[in-house]
């Protein structure tokens, strides 16, 4: 991720209204006082916990999110670190490039292996998506050439914002693939926390089944404040934007990447008319 995409990332948290709001690239979202009003209405439950738990008011905490970004504007190669969601990986994790982190519950210990791989794709599918429909999370059978287009999109655009709409507007969700997991997160989580901003939502996808010609995936909610249906509407998007979309939407991804300044926000809202 470059400079201009981090920058553009960290800009803002929350666009108010029926449309974006076009931002200037020199302005943060706080430095509007009605903006501001209407971001800490919006957030205002979440940043109250937050400056009572670090013994501050939601002012004060406003003020030091805001001289955040003015360092980081002063001094971005200091930030850079902070770019991503999960941890930088190191040489002997790039060696197992495409294996799941070890905390992530394998597949073998989900499905019976020996007993699964003798079952026609439509069965295995059809026990995958029993098994997870008593449970708060997204299942789903993806065919393994569909699943591979995303896998290979994703090592050249490893991050993206998607727009959620809610009553007052549309809230921007940062996503980052890592291996076969994709991890969102909200942009003022992001923006608020940095390196310790934590997903709200994580998809895994199994690739034991390929000869089977399907990838098992489960999409896990980390947070109660996004429920089911939104985390449903962000994977759609996802799918939408790498690989099932026109080439007008799919090409969103590709120049948030290779000309970040030319992105417009408001292009994102008129895909997600056109669904």
């Amino acid at each position: 991720m470059n400079q201009q995409q981090i920058n553009l990332v960290k800009q803002f948290a929350t666009l108010n209204g029926p449309k974006w709001v076009k931002l200037d690239r020199e302005l943060s979202v706080q430095s509007d006082p009605h903006t501001q009003e209407k971001y800490k209405q919006l957030y205002l439950e979440k940043l109250q916990k937050r400056a009572q738990s670090e013994g501050k008011s939601v002012e004060q905490l406003l003020e030091e999110v805001r001289q955040q970004k003015s360092a980081f504007k002063k001094n971005a190669t200091a930030d850079a670190p902070t770019e991503t969601l999960a941890a930088t990986p190191s040489a002997s994790a790039k060696k197992t490039e495409g294996k799941l982190p070890s905390y992530c519950k394998p597949l073998d210990q989900i499905l019976n292996l020996n007993k699964i791989k003798l079952e026609s794709p439509e069965t295995i599918g059809e026990i995958w998506n029993t098994y997870h429909a008593s449970k708060e999370c997204i299942s789903a059978v993806i065919p393994v050439d569909t699943y591979q287009k995303l896998h290979e999109k994703s090592k050249r655009f490893p991050m993206f914002v998607l727009p959620l709409p809610r009553d007052d507007g549309y809230e921007l969700f940062l996503l980052q693939f890592s291996g076969h997991q994709i991890y969102l997160t909200t942009l003022l989580e992001y923006q608020t926390n940095r390196e310790g901003a934590r997903p709200q939502f994580v998809i895994t996808h199994y690739t034991e089944l390929s000869e089977k010609g399907i990838v098992l995936m489960v999409g896990e909610s980390s947070s109660s404040s996004l429920q089911l249906k939104d985390a449903q509407h962000l994977v759609y998007q996802i799918q939408l934007f790498y690989i099932t979309g026109s080439d007008k939407q799919q090409q969103l991804v590709e120049k948030f990447w290779n000309n970040p300044s030319a992105f417009d926000h408001n292009e994102l809202i008129q895909a997600l008319a056109e669904l």
